[in-house]
């Protein structure tokens, strides 16, 4: 849900869904779970920066009960994001913030509207610049500075979704293609891809943008048909879903963890995403020497136990040997029982005194 009154002073989540915000990683939170002073002494030494994102929100209801939950978050730009030929990617799969016009987009897309204009100029959303990340939940008095109109918020979706699917195709054509292998018929059940420009208003503007029309024949479409049993299990996960929005889960504590406000006056100009990417690497690199100092420490008490263990059963065989041979009631002559492990039981005492013995060595090594 899209908060729009931005003068409200009364405590409010953050973040909204909706809103433009500031976000900073947290090495401490998010290098907590590994027990590791020493991480936690590496990731003070490191410096973190400040992000301007957009809060799409996750159609999960925010709840006070949990300390930490999942965020998705979109990195403003300035300037159009670069092509990446390598992954299909061109300018035009971005989304222009107003006051940013539509012609200086390259598929001439109108900008999505705030209900307060931002303030950078030539700002863009870019589907391929999202995260999900790890906040805490925060109950404060935090005033929006800036969000998205309620009406657009469905056109970004829209958008993301259509830039997602494109750069799909394009990346599985080029595959096929760099394959040598015959290109996927599409006439047939599935999505066919055609370079033409489409006409719908708000959803489609640029001429690079293509259609996607799923094809199904009458046959199939009825075998499909949906049955009561069918009706029954989308009943229960309705009911899942609804449990979901209103008891929703901890995010994972091993999940990057990020500290979000309201406030965008603490950026002056907009730091490239880049930057985050690095510190996220960072605190990557660190997650991974401790966790190899963990193995190391594991497998060096584990060659200690051994040999300890090791020592407590050449002790036990010692003391084994010398309570056969001092034993009185023991004659080579007499008639023994055989141990699995070769050792003669020649009496009652004798095998009394290896029983408890044994024991002894049980409960040491348990």
């Amino acid at each position: 849900m899209s908060t729009t009154n931005t003068s409200t002073t009364a405590p409010i989540f953050v973040p909204q869904d909706g809103a433009f915000a500031i976000l900073r990683i947290d090495p401490i939170a998010s290098l907590a779970h590994l027990n590791d002073p020493e991480a936690l002494k590496a990731a003070e030494s490191m410096e973190f920066h400040d992000y301007v994102v957009f809060v799409p929100g996750t159609r999960e209801m925010r709840h006070p009960m949990i300390s930490f939950r999942a965020e998705v978050v979109e990195f403003l730009v300035q300037g159009l994001p670069p092509d990446v030929p390598s992954l299909c990617i061109d300018s035009a799969m971005s989304i222009p913030i107003f006051p940013t016009s539509h012609s200086q987009h390259p598929g001439s897309r109108e900008p999505l509207r705030t209900l307060k204009p931002l303030p950078w100029g030539d700002c863009y959303l870019s589907p391929f610049l999202r995260e999900t990340v790890r906040c805490p939940t925060v109950i404060t008095t935090d005033p929006l500075c800036c969000s998205m109109v309620d009406e657009d918020i469905s056109r970004h979706d829209d958008m993301i979704d259509l830039d997602r699917l494109r750069q799909s195709v394009l990346f599985s054509r080029s595959l096929v293609e760099s394959s040598g292998l015959d290109a996927v018929d599409n006439s047939d059940e599935g999505i066919a891809f055609n370079e033409e420009q489409e006409a719908s208003e708000g959803l489609d503007e640029s001429p690079m943008n293509t259609t996607f029309s799923y094809i199904a024949d009458d046959v199939d479409a009825q075998s499909r048909s949906t049955t009561n049993d069918e009706l029954e299990d989308l009943d229960e996960d309705e009911d899942l879903y609804l449990c979901g929005l209103i008891f929703p889960k901890e995010a994972p504590s091993d999940m990057l963890t990020v500290n979000i406000t309201h406030d965008l006056s603490r950026v002056g100009e907009l730091r490239n995403p880049q930057s985050f990417y690095d510190e996220r690497a960072q605190i990557r690199r660190i997650a991974a020497e401790s966790m190899d100092r963990l193995r190391q420490a594991v497998e060096q008490e584990s060659e200690e136990l051994y040999a300890t263990k090791t020592a407590v059963l050449l002790a036990a065989r010692k003391h084994e040997r010398l309570v056969l041979s001092n034993d009185p009631e023991s004659s080579p002559n007499n008639t023994s029982s055989i141990l699995s492990d070769g050792i003669q039981i020649t009496s009652a005492t004798t095998q009394s005194k290896l029983e408890v013995m044994m024991q002894w060595i049980r409960s040491y090594l348990s």
